[in-house]
């Protein structure tokens, strides 16, 4: 507890000074602290510099090290790897070590070249004990900033049933197995085979793949570097296309599959000749979308409004339905019980409004709708501080967070490298996507029950225009003028 009431002075600290940037003086403090707790410390760092604006306005490049670079165990292989007596070499010290785990490259007596994936052991003595300090942390952080972790909080179970599953190194062989089946032949995803003679409850062996690690690329940049043109000198591949296919990819497998990859960070992303990538932790699945098609709908919705020129505020419109469809649905056909399906209309139309209102006065809105960043839009400028008191069903945050992390990449890589291809690489990909799936059957599976009750949603209604009367006076004239015609 020592180190925690250090970080709450720190906080004290920054709190009562006179400085205008403390929420960034917060972020690094915090940063530091959880990397150098290591374990399911730097996995909550991990998600959180990924699926949030953590990193902006503070961090520099070393900072990217959070995807590739932890605390170093040592472990005695000779006491936990089976049958050993297969391998010709291990490497002595591991070629990497992530949050949960560490990996030692090794050949066996049939010439396989193998990465061995070993669970640490701190990890498995300690990971409740620590999930617990975690929740702790986070209640203090909140109290001095919202740093969006308090958005976080309603999602902390969700986080600690995340990290028992990737220790959990029998779901990951079977995860493992999942993606390999799926892409086998693929022309451009590529997945390692496990080894089950040569895993156990905390090893995974499986084949070692030869390429260059995104994160790796992103910490070794130079300001003066090209990141496309680096990319390119290192794997002959181009990184914008890569980038593409790895969303295209979740998308196709969101909208047609069982499960999607569920945390391309740039730490499990290996970059490969051919514009050809692999994985190589799969430790955390996406289970599909509660609808396939509802998510379709908001995927292809998503596209439109990126692609229609001057953004058409119908677009818009068709966005926000779609989204609330897609993420929302139980909460959604709660309100309709009592509005005659006229609630997202009513909502649409007044974000509608305010949108194009708000854009004229700002720039920064404006570039962001124009940049195409607009679940940014949504939850900074239309939905501040959740003024619609929207209720995502839990059932779909893995997914979630699979978008989130592959999102936040593109961002991250766009703002800090300049490339200026967030756009490009979103649109790519939800074409390979569409592409994909037109030889693929999708269910016409939306939701059209929920589990609230009529006297629930008269209840959810008066809350939400509570919200918006106290939050966002436009808004509510707005939805209200609706209600009563």
């Amino acid at each position: 507890m020592k180190d925690v009431i250090s970080l709450l002075n720190k906080f004290i600290s920054i709190r009562l000074s006179h400085k205008s940037n403390k929420d960034n003086m917060y972020k690094k403090e915090l940063f530091y602290f959880l990397k150098e707790k290591g374990g399911v410390y730097n996995k909550f760092l991990q998600i959180l510099c990924v699926t949030h604006n953590f990193m902006e306005g503070w961090s520099g490049t070393k900072e990217f090290l959070v995807y590739n670079q932890a605390k170093q165990e040592n472990i005695d292989l000779n006491k936990i790897l089976p049958n050993k007596e297969n391998y010709t070499y291990i490497s002595s010290k591991p070629i990497a070590v992530g949050s949960f785990a560490q990996v030692y490259e090794a050949r066996t007596k049939d010439s396989k070249h193998l990465a061995i994936k070993v669970l640490k052991p701190s990890v498995q003595k300690y990971l409740k004990r620590d999930l617990k300090l975690l929740r702790r942390i986070i209640r203090i952080v909140s109290i001095f900033s919202s740093l969006s972790i308090i958005d976080f909080n309603a999602a902390i179970e969700e986080f600690n049933e995340i990290c028992l599953t990737e220790t959990d190194y029998e779901r990951e062989i079977y995860n493992l197995e999942y993606f390999e089946y799926l892409y086998k032949d693929h022309n451009y995803v590529v997945i390692p085979k496990v080894y089950h003679e040569l895993s156990n409850s905390c090893v995974i062996a499986q084949d070692f793949i030869e390429g260059v690690n995104l994160a790796d690329i992103l910490t070794d940049y130079n300001k003066d570097d090209d990141l496309v043109a680096k990319t390119n000198s290192l794997t002959g591949s181009n990184l914008i296309t890569q980038l593409s296919i790895i969303g295209g990819e979740l998308l196709r497998c969101a909208m047609t599959k069982e499960f999607v990859y569920g945390d391309p960070h740039p730490g499990n992303i290996i970059l490969l000749k051919d514009n050809k990538v692999a994985y190589i932790d799969f430790g955390i699945v996406g289970r599909k979308p509660l609808s396939q098609r509802a998510f379709y709908d908001w995927t292809k919705s998503y596209y439109d409004f990126l692609n229609i020129k001057n953004n058409d505020t119908n677009e818009f419109t068709n966005l926000i339905n779609t989204t609330c469809k897609c993420f929302c649905p139980d909460f959604l056909n709660a309100l309709n019980y009592c509005t005659n399906n006229r609630i997202v209309a009513m909502i649409s139309n007044a974000l509608t409004e305010k949108l194009n209102m708000e854009e004229k006065n700002n720039g920064d809105l404006s570039k962001l709708i124009n940049d195409g960043h607009m679940l940014t839009v949504f939850s900074e400028f239309m939905n501040k501080e959740n003024v619609f008191c929207l209720s995502i069903d839990m059932r779909n945050f893995p997914l979630l967070k699979a978008m989130q992390a592959y999102i936040g990449t593109l961002s991250t890589i766009d703002k800090r490298f300049k490339t200026n291809s967030f756009q490009t690489i979103l649109t790519f990909a939800m074409e390979y996507a569409f592409e994909a799936i037109k030889s693929d059957t999708m269910p016409y599976d939306y939701v059209e029950n929920s589990k609230y009750s009529k006297g629930d949603a008269l209840e959810l209604i008066d809350k939400i225009l509570s919200s918006l009367a106290e939050g966002d006076e436009f808004l509510f004239q707005n939805i209200y003028k609706e209600m009563i015609k």
